[in-house]
């Protein structure tokens, strides 16, 4: 769902959830969501710690280059 993911992901670069609570409880609520959206337990989203990954080398990336975010 569109406006769900942007709030989970906010800040994520800065604030990484290392504790293996605070992971779990992201996809919780990720799974949640997608049961609601699909109507099934199975979605093809990326897991939210994939996705953080990806922002922190998008970061860095846009930090070397000299880009604004």
């Amino acid at each position: 769902m569109t406006p769900v993911r942007p709030i989970l992901e906010y800040g994520a670069v800065c604030w990484d959830p290392y504790r293996e609570g605070q992971i779990h409880m992201l996809n919780r609520v990720q799974k949640k969501v997608a049961k609601f959206a699909y109507h099934t337990n199975k979605s093809n989203w990326e897991t939210l710690s994939q996705r953080r990954e990806i922002s922190h080398i998008c970061a860095l990336f846009k930090i070397y280059s000299g880009e604004r975010a």
